[in-house]
């Protein structure tokens, strides 16, 4: 079966902070020549009509997918505008979705405030929007799989996760040339088509480690930054010590609040059993590897965390109907992911595997890292290449850049980024927002959006609007 290059396929997607990948070592923009901008105009197609305001404006940027190599596959990248309102603009804004695995045409960012002094730009991921996408439907077939975590649906998602590289290969495309620097190649050639002599980043999840790298390759373009949801180096590899401190964070909040506390004396202990049902019986048809999925997916916001509380003590009462669906529906969702994008971009920090194997099954006293031991088997036969030693921890960084961060988040912990992220920004600024997760600054979405618009203005961060937001459980 040949690869055919198509069009991002509709639903949501997981965007999570996720590993495997190749990477290519290289950082150089394509030749001038080979960058064609198309003009601005009304926005068609369902990658971008009604995912952006009305008054969004549409392009293309076309560009080499091997800048080595003129007479070679060339990819067309969609590229949205949301223009200012404003008689004098600001440095444009370019931003960096989470993912990999998703694309960055959406806007679930709170740019509404920004657009009002300044251009906001959204370039399309290579090999995640446009027409080239790297689906893996050898992979999709056995992420719904029963017993998912199981040594036997892990060796055949290894298995999968070659065949589909193989596919690809043998389709012509250069996988080494879909990593994160293509992307950063990418947002470079646009900036200089577009005549930006200086940008601003608002990023966020995986695209906060683009936005890392870039200011890297090309010091001095960056006005100012802002990331939400940050991820140093070395950390598209999740933490399951990380992990059981968030569980350990809401048997405290929960033992703390009457509601919670009367449904169960240990909340952590609840939800740990409730992620081993499927290893004592077959009770309700839970599959214990799903059901971890579950749990680590849901930890990324309030809402989720709450509904799975509730589906697990539910189940602890003989009722699993909900942790089952939640277990389900979890598997279906990723289907969604864009596989190829998430191993041809990820993978740069899977040498850290080796090392933390050990920590990523549940047991007894954890919850483990169970997104590792998925994302582990799927690339162990894509080809991939570790980054150089200078890619694999911070460097020093003069960007005046803004960190947001929440205290539960499990996809970008706070402690790393406050151990080696914030020591390499001289200039930075870190926010922590309390009891949040990875996906909860929606929460105060209109605050976020007006503390990021003025940091971009003036470089000062208010933070007189930010609320406090404490957790609550309820019934």
């Amino acid at each position: 079966m040949q690869f055919s290059p198509k069009t991002t396929k509709a639903g949501s997607r997981l965007a999570l902070t996720l590993l495997p990948a190749t990477l290519a070592l290289c950082c150089q923009v394509s030749p001038a020549q080979a960058v064609e901008l198309t003009p601005f105009g009304p926005c068609a197609g369902p990658g971008q009509a009604g995912k952006f305001p009305a008054t969004a404006q549409c392009a293309s940027l076309t560009v080499l997918e091997d800048s080595a190599k003129p007479a070679g596959r060339r990819l067309q990248l969609p590229l949205v505008k949301i223009p200012t309102t404003s008689k004098t603009p600001g440095a444009p804004v370019f931003v960096l979705n989470g993912g990999p695995g998703s694309p960055n045409l959406h806007s679930n960012l709170p740019t509404g405030q920004i657009a009002r002094d300044r251009d906001v730009y959204y370039l399309g991921y290579r090999g995640a929007d446009g027409p080239v996408v790297l689906d893996c439907p050898e992979i999709d077939e056995l992420v719904a799989a029963p017993d998912l975590l199981s040594a036997g649906s892990l060796h055949n998602l290894e298995v999968a996760g070659g065949v589909c590289a193989q596919r690809l290969e043998q389709g012509g495309y250069d996988l080494a040339r879909y990593s994160m620097f293509g992307v950063i190649d990418d947002l470079e050639a646009a900036r200089a088509a577009l005549g930006a002599e200086k940008i601003n980043l608002l990023s966020v999840s995986y695209g906060t480690r683009v936005a890392q790298f870039y200011a890297r390759a090309h010091p001095g373009v960056i006005q100012r930054s802002v990331m939400a949801g940050a991820n140093p180096p070395g950390h598209f590899v999740f933490s399951a010590h990380v992990n059981d401190q968030v569980l350990a964070r809401l048997a405290e909040l929960c033992r703390d609040g009457q509601a919670c506390a009367s449904r169960t004396p240990d909340l952590r202990a609840s939800l740990l059993k409730a992620v081993r049902l499927g290893e004592a019986s077959a009770a309700g048809g839970v599959d214990d590897g799903k059901s971890r999925l579950g749990l680590f997916v849901s930890l990324y916001s309030r809402a989720g965390a709450l509904a799975f509380i509730d589906a697990a003590l539910a189940a602890e009462n003989g009722d699993t109907q909900a942790l089952k669906a939640f277990g389900d529906g979890g598997a279906e969702g990723l289907k969604g992911v864009i596989w190829g994008d998430i191993l041809a971009k990820g993978a740069l920090d899977g040498y850290r595997y080796d090392s933390l194997e050990k920590s990523f099954g549940a047991s007894a006293a954890s919850m483990g890292s169970p997104l590792d031991m998925l994302f582990q088997a799927v690339m162990k036969r894509w080809p991939r290449h570790e980054p150089p030693p200078a890619y694999r921890r911070g460097a020093y960084d003069e960007t005046e850049t803004l960190v947001l961060n929440g205290d539960l988040d499990v996809a970008t912990p706070l402690v790393f980024v406050q151990a080696e992220l914030m020591p390499y920004l001289p200039n930075g600024q870190l926010v922590v927002f309390k009891d949040y997760g990875h996906s909860d600054f929606a929460r105060q979405e209109p605050a976020v959006g007006d503390m990021i618009a003025r940091y971009y203005r003036t470089g000062e961060v208010d933070r007189s609007t930010i609320l406090p937001d404490p957790y609550r459980f309820g019934r």
